[in-house]
């Protein structure tokens, strides 16, 4: 029982904390859209003014065009409504904190992305486990520094962990033993500018349906510090 109140302790804040980041994204969100909705109003008062300059007699073609104007206002717009979440489209690297991993992630749009992640993990003496890791991931922009952003989402983990020696597991009745859950991720990332490499730092709770022992489960020890080389 007091198993159970732990792991739930335990879901509940993880879900507190997606739920926190969340709000603050969208809060966010809305700040933006504000600031651009602002300076879009102001817009047409610069292409009223330019339109009375044809009073004056010898400048009257040059000052009568809109166009120099307007494209002035749609350039100090564009940096606002047409930046990228994503300032990469695939990446490759490693992961390490809990084992060492492989991992490659791919964005599908601007904010949509799938990372998979294959993982080793060796407990001295006791056996070894590896296990594959696929994971939906939504990315937002930090505003600064440039570069910068959260991501959140969630997928499925499988695996198997293979005993050694005398630690053979006894409930299975062999060396190794296949389990597979339902995992979480909360991370920020940063990508560099002028190199083709972004860091990341994560937390992926798994959920175990099916643990080493036919038990389910809730495994914190998953996620870690990434570096990847971008394209």
């Amino acid at each position: 029982m007091n198993r159970n109140k732990s792991i739930m302790k335990t879901i509940i804040l993880y879900f507190a904390l997606v739920l926190g980041l969340a709000a603050t994204a969208l809060a966010q969100t809305k700040k933006t859209v504000k600031k651009s909705a602002a300076t879009t109003k102001k817009a047409p008062a610069t292409a009223t003014t330019t339109r009375k300059a044809p009073a004056a007699k010898r400048s009257s073609t040059a000052v009568t065009k809109p166009q120099p104007a307007s494209a002035q206002v749609r350039n100090n717009h564009r940096p606002v409504q047409s930046e990228p979440e994503a300032s990469y489209k695939t990446a490759l690297g490693v992961k390490f904190l809990w084992g060492i991993a492989l991992t490659g992630k791919h964005f599908f749009s601007q904010k949509h992305g799938a990372e998979a992640i294959v993982r080793y993990h060796g407990y001295a003496g006791v056996g070894n486990d590896i296990n594959l890791t696929l994971l939906y991931e939504y990315h937002r922009k930090f505003g600064q520094p440039a570069g910068l952003s959260w991501y959140l989402g969630g997928g499925a983990q499988a695996g198997n962990f293979t005993y050694k020696g005398i630690y053979n597991n006894p409930a299975a009745g062999n060396d190794s033993q296949m389990y597979y859950g339902v995992s979480g991720v909360a991370g920020l990332e940063y990508k560099f500018r002028s190199l083709p490499l972004a860091v990341s730092a994560d937390w992926q709770p798994v959920f175990l349906l099916q643990d080493y022992s036919d038990r389910t489960g809730f495994a914190a020890e998953n996620g870690g510090l990434g570096l990847k080389y971008t394209f």
